[in-house]
């Protein structure tokens, strides 16, 4: 039995499984993204890999 909330719960599982990527690669950059930007799209092809977001679109 535990006394914390299922959300504090949830919040402890996720910090166990995440998993550390050095700051500046991909892995580093997409969880960043993702904690502040919804729908993010991520695109591969073989071991390429790219993120794009409306959020960050060009307006000419």
């Amino acid at each position: 039995m535990s006394c914390k909330t299922k959300s504090e719960q949830s919040a402890n599982t996720l910090a166990k499984d995440e998993v550390a990527f050095s700051m500046g690669s991909f892995g580093y950059d997409r969880e960043f993204l993702s904690k502040h930007y919804k729908n993010l799209v991520v695109l591969e092809n073989g071991e390429s890999s790219i993120l794009i977001s409306r959020n960050f679109r060009a307006v000419l």
